[in-house]
C-alpha cells in the first residue's frame, strides 16, 4: 500500500514538473501586461494603458496613459519604477504644487510597494516601457527567437499596443468586482 502512495506521489510530482518545464517563457513586458491587468491599472490608465480615466479636479483632467502623458511624470525607467513602488517620483513628492494638484484630483496613484515583488515591478517597468520612444537606459522588448509564434507574435503584440489601435476600445469603470464596464 505504502509503495503505490510514493508511485502515485512520484507520478502528481513528475507532472508537476513536465508542466513547469513546459511553461511559457513569457517576456518581462508581457508579464508586466499581465500584471497591470490584474493589479487593475487599466481602470485608471485605460485599456493597455492607452487613454487615461478623467480625473476631476486636476488641471490635467485624466490619469496619464503609459505613453506620450508618461513623459510629462517620468523621465527614466528610475522614475516609471518610483511611481509604480511609492506612488510619486521623489522629486514630484518634494513639489508643493504637485502635492496640491495631487491632493485636488479624484483619482492618486496607489503605492505598490509591499504589495509587488522587485521582479514584479521590472515586468511592469518593461511594459509600460514598451510603447515609449528610446530613452538611453531601455531596450525595447525583444522578439523571442525559435519559442513559437504565438510567443514571439506577444511580444509584437506587447511592443506595438496593437489590441487599442487595432479596435480603438477603451474601458471606463472601477476595478471592483462586480462593478460594470462601460466599452467608450
Amino acid at each position: 500500500m505504502k509503495i503505490l502512495q510514493l508511485l502515485a506521489a512520484l507520478a502528481v510530482l513528475g507532472v508537476l514538473g513536465v508542466l513547469w518545464l513546459r511553461r511559457p517563457n513569457l517576456p518581462a513586458a508581457e508579464r508586466g501586461r499581465r500584471l497591470a491587468e490584474t493589479n487593475g491599472c487599466f481602470a485608471c490608465h485605460g485599456a493597455a494603458g492607452t487613454k487615461g480615466t478623467a480625473n476631476p479636479g486636476r488641471t490635467d483632467k485624466t490619469v496619464p496613459t503609459f505613453a506620450g502623458d508618461l513623459m510629462m511624470y517620468a523621465d527614466d525607467a528610475r522614475d516609471v519604477r518610483a511611481w509604480i513602488v511609492d506612488g510619486v517620483t521623489p522629486k514630484k513628492k518634494a513639489s508643493k504644487t504637485w502635492q496640491d494638484q495631487r491632493a485636488a484630483g479624484a483619482l492618486r496613484m496607489p503605492a505598490f510597494r509591499g504589495k509587488l515583488n522587485a521582479s514584479q515591478v521590472s515586468d511592469l517597468v518593461a511594459y509600460i516601457r514598451a510603447g515609449l520612444p528610446a530613452v538611453a537606459d531601455t531596450q525595447p522588448v525583444a522578439v523571442p527567437q525559435g519559442q513559437g509564434a504565438a510567443v514571439a507574435g506577444a511580444a509584437l503584440y506587447v511592443r506595438y499596443l496593437c489590441e487599442a489601435a487595432r479596435t480603438g476600445v477603451t474601458y471606463s469603470g472601477n476595478f471592483v468586482a462586480g462593478a460594470p464596464w462601460t466599452i467608450v
